[in-house]
């Protein structure tokens, strides 16, 4: 739900910004709606995805009763009736059936204690007029962006890396995260492609005054994955597992707008189209895509899943026309190179969806917290004499990485760069693991996983259905499913499963009541092929970026995926 923007100068506001061009840059983001509020310290703009209260009392930027706060926001917080209850046993009059308005009232309420309220996915900005202070906040996992640039008394902050940047009057990209992407898909996962643009870590609320800036953290994952393993018997665990999953799916169906669903037909979204099907009195609309270039076609299981469950299922077919247009203008609206060729199916499927459905739920965090990159997670239980940090970050950094070392030298780069490339990232993961101190190898990938590679994950699905006007809603995310599945013992997430991997295995048997071809399928993932070869339109941009010639672009020598991400990277480069 929505885009927004904000500029806030204590020493007063210069309107030398482009205001029309700054709202068009976050449009897909919310086409119902824009406001702009300007004020002598600080300046706010929101577009508008109408989910709650679709009617124009649901306008923001929106204050609270008082006027002392106002507030620009992006996201849904699906138990905003039940804080409502409280609110109103405390005076409060609500005039909308928004969830911007719980959020801005419980603020005034409690202040920073609020947001440990608040079930859901949000990220915004709450001015305070009184103490000429702005709050940035974002929700526990990251599900939604916020990006800011502090500078002197000057302060940006946005949905978007490029709209920041474009409020501090143009920064340049920085390349420093070049190697980052390579390696990892994404930038820093606290920092952005623009120099001096960050990226609010999940789980906290920034307090910025003229005299100083104040983080608040009310969500910490690694307070979950040092806590003590569950006593809970197999049997109790996936009772518990049960009862979360199909409470985050029915939270996730509050809106005034229809809700649909991406489904594969494999057991992550099987399982919210179970639990969206028991919920709904209509036949769930679910959504799934189809491409030549793909060897795993699982659009005739995706069929039969859905006639299963009385769904009516679309399938999209993925003709890759106008691609370079389709990921330039994804990119731009990113503000970053793309991760993973999946994001164009995303896109196409949300645009396909748009007419129908304003709100999607997808399956993105399965894999990270029941440990479905099996391979990875297998390996990383079973290498238990691997303790000294630098041991583990360099056998985290082998077993991760996108682009390998030795492309960089295919592609022309020496070998000084390619070894450069390795301590680069080794040294990434090594920051991370510093942020979680003590623990094994697999301490050490889970929390990776869900501070890196899990956010990745959830900037795909809001940058793919953000720039159709869908709203991309994630159930794995709950953080109350969260908190317990890291409590799982490692035993019971890997060993066989019914669906012959060696990961998820918890999952697969709290569902073996779900139709076998789901359950006792192996795993696919959403795969999709050489989406970029004989497209001779990029060559140019390969050309004008890397060291040597892209005779390797369709020669062969170089993975399809590996590919992908130097081919990104390049047009991201072209574009900014």
């Amino acid at each position: 739900m929505c885009g927004f923007y904000g500029l806030v100068n204590w020493n007063g506001i210069d309107a030398g910004h482009e205001r029309s061009n700054l709202l068009r840059s976050i449009a897909r983001r919310g086409p119902d709606d824009h406001g702009l509020v300007t004020e002598a310290w600080f300046e706010a703009a929101h577009t508008r995805l109408s989910i709650q209260d679709l009617s124009w009392r649901g306008h923001q930027p929106f204050q609270d009763q008082s006027g002392r706060f106002l507030t620009v926001y992006n996201g849904e917080i699906y138990n905003f009736r039940e804080i409502n209850n409280n609110l109103t046993k405390n005076g409060i009059t609500f005039r909308t059936g928004a969830d911007t308005e719980t959020l801005i009232e419980n603020f005034s309420l409690k202040n920073i204690s609020a947001f440990s309220d608040f079930h859901g996915m949000f990220s915004g900005a709450i001015f305070d007029r009184e103490e000429k202070a702005v709050y940035l906040f974002r929700d526990r996992l990251g599900v939604k962006p916020l990006y800011y640039s502090q500078q002197g008394a000057k302060l940006a902050f946005g949905s978007t890396p490029k709209v920041v940047s474009d409020l501090m009057g143009g920064l340049p990209t920085d390349k420093s995260q070049f190697m980052n992407y390579l390696a990892f898909r994404t930038a820093d996962t606290d920092k952005s492609m623009f120099v001096g643009v960050n990226s609010l870590r999940p789980g906290t609320v920034l307090k910025c005054s003229s005299s100083h800036i104040e983080q608040t953290t009310f969500w910490d994952v690694r307070d979950y994955i040092n806590a003590p393993h569950t006593d809970l018997t197999e049997d109790e665990v996936i009772y518990q597992l049960r009862l979360l999953l199909e409470q985050a799916v029915d939270k996730r169906l509050v809106a005034d707008v229809p809700v649909g669903a991406f489904l594969s037909g494999g057991l992550d979204s099987t399982i919210v189209v179970h639990h969206m099907a028991a919920k709904s009195g209509t036949p769930v609309r679910a959504h799934t895509f189809t491409s030549l270039l793909d060897s795993d076609d699982e659009t005739a299981r995706a069929q039969r899943t859905a006639d299963f469950y009385r769904a009516k299922c679309e399938i999209v077919d993925i003709t890759y026309e106008n691609y370079l247009d389709d990921l330039s203008l994804l990119t731009k609206t990113k503000g970053s190179p793309l991760c993973v060729p999946n994001e164009y199916a995303i896109f196409k499927m949300s645009q396909k969806m748009k007419p129908t459905n304003t709100v999607v739920l997808s399956g993105e965090g399965s894999d990270e917290i029941f440990w479905g990159y099996s391979n990875i997670f297998t390996s990383g239980a079973e290498a238990i004499n691997i303790t000294r940090p630098h041991d583990i970050a360099r056998w985290i950094f082998d077993r991760y990485k996108y682009v390998s070392p030795e492309t960089l030298l295919q592609i022309g780069y020496d070998t000084r760069f390619s070894t450069s490339y390795i301590e680069n990232g080794v040294s990434y993961i090594l920051g991370i693991m510093n942020e979680l101190g003590h623990g094994s190898l697999t301490d050490h990938l889970q929390y990776f996983f869900l501070r890196h590679h899990l956010p990745s994950l959830l900037m795909r699905l809001d940058n793919a259905t953000m720039a159709a006007s869908i709203e991309g809603r994630a159930p794995f995310t709950d953080h109350r499913l969260v908190e317990f599945a890291l409590t799982i013992p490692a035993r019971m997430k890997l060993g066989a499963g019914e669906g012959g991997t060696s990961g998820k295995r918890i999952l697969y048997k709290a569902y073996n009541d779900l139709p076998g071809w789901v359950v006792k399928t192996p795993k696919i993932g959403f795969k999709i092929g050489d989406t970029l070869r004989h497209r001779s339109e990029f060559t140019p941009l390969l050309n004008q970026f890397y060291p040597r010639a892209a005779t390797w672009f369709d020669d062969g020598s170089v993975p399809p995926m590996q590919k992908w991400h130097l081919t990104m990277l390049s047009l991201f480069a072209s574009n900014t």
